[in-house]
């Protein structure tokens, strides 16, 4: 596991994977036009008890901040997510708007009637002081995603307060419902069509 890349130059001692981590930083120094961040966590992955529950947030921000540290300015990034609803998805397309612009696609025939969709980030502006705010605290929840808690082995993702939903919302509320509305009637009219909703 990659550990300079997100921040830390040392590793707990006391993390059960500690000589699991590696300082190696990947393609330093290269840019791309074109950065995937496509890695889901599925339930048949196989991980040792202390990363079940945080897991899939790891890998999200890991990907996250490798992708944002080399990706060209002017770049684009797609990402598969779920749920354009979930507060999670919300506040990423919220962080993307504020240093790209943000286009969503849902596939028609793959997929149609589940949650998922690809965000498709154009004119990515890495160097930003938006982005470069974005990539710390990504670094921040990988860290305590990976190192948090009682044990040192994670702890659970930041519950959101008030000020910050309302914020997220006021300034993006209307574009989530503008962006979302394609992805919801794709998802919708296939539903439509299943076995199991007639």
């Amino acid at each position: 596991m990659l550990a300079s890349e997100f921040g830390v130059d040392e590793v707990p001692s006391a993390h059960p994977e500690h000589a699991s981590f590696s300082s190696e930083r990947p393609y330093l120094g290269q840019t791309f036009h074109l950065v995937f961040c496509d890695g889901q966590v599925l339930r048949t992955h196989q991980r040792a008890e202390h990363r079940k529950q945080h897991e899939a947030l790891r890998l999200t921000v890991s990907q996250l901040i490798f992708a944002l540290q080399r990706i060209r300015p002017g770049g684009t990034l797609v990402m598969l997510l779920h749920k354009i609803e979930a507060w999670d998805t919300t506040e990423l397309l919220c962080t993307f708007s504020r240093f790209s612009s943000l286009q969503l696609f849902k596939p028609e025939k793959k997929h149609a009637i589940r949650s998922s969709f690809y965000l498709v980030a154009k004119n990515v502006q890495p160097n930003g002081d938006a982005a470069k705010q974005a990539v710390e605290v990504w670094k921040q929840a990988w860290w305590r995603a990976t190192f948090g808690g009682q044990n040192g082995a994670g702890e659970a993702k930041v519950i959101p307060d008030e000020g910050n939903v309302q914020t997220v919302l006021d300034e993006f509320g209307k574009a989530l419902v503008m962006l979302g509305r394609p992805i919801w009637d794709v998802q919708a009219n296939a539903l439509r069509k299943t076995d199991f909703v007639k």
